[in-house]
């Protein structure tokens, strides 16, 4: 069995603005899992209007993180493999080996949970294209 629980880094940035920028991302695939068997880039964003978000709106962010666990966790059909929240959105970066089944099971996630201004995005990326160039961005951070 793959543990894709393991392996989660957190990093602090700052913008050229000077605002921060917070990475929790895996720096290595989970082993044994291969790219192409999980060729579904999914990105939930939320936005808001502050830089970060506030203490109660990080409340809030916890409580759909927890709606959602049994997407990431222990899924065979998807796994998380970054969140980050930057001035104005954070996002959740998702691979997915059934698109339809995901949003099967994010909707049932949230089934009678309050709505949350979420935009879902879709692309095929079996080479994890997307996940590549923000995890070596955050390779490429001072001290990391």
């Amino acid at each position: 069995m793959v543990d894709k629980d393991r392996d989660w880094s957190m990093f602090v940035a700052q913008t050229e603005d000077g605002d921060k920028v917070i990475y929790r991302i895996r720096l290595e695939q989970p082993a044994g899992v291969v790219s192409s068997d999980y060729e579904n880039c999914v990105i939930i964003e939320w936005t808001f209007q502050d830089a970060l978000p506030d203490k109660v709106l990080s409340e809030v962010h916890k409580i759909f993180e927890g709606h959602m666990d049994p997407l990431g966790h222990d899924n065979p059909n998807s796994l998380l493999m970054h969140v980050y929240t930057k001035p104005g959105m954070k996002e959740w970066c998702y691979y997915a080996r059934d698109y339809p089944l995901f949003m099967t099971e994010l909707n049932d996630a949230l089934a009678g949970k309050p709505r949350f201004p979420i935009d879902i995005l879709h692309d095929t990326d079996p080479d994890w294209s997307y996940w590549s160039q923000i995890r070596d961005m955050v390779k490429s951070l001072p001290g990391v």
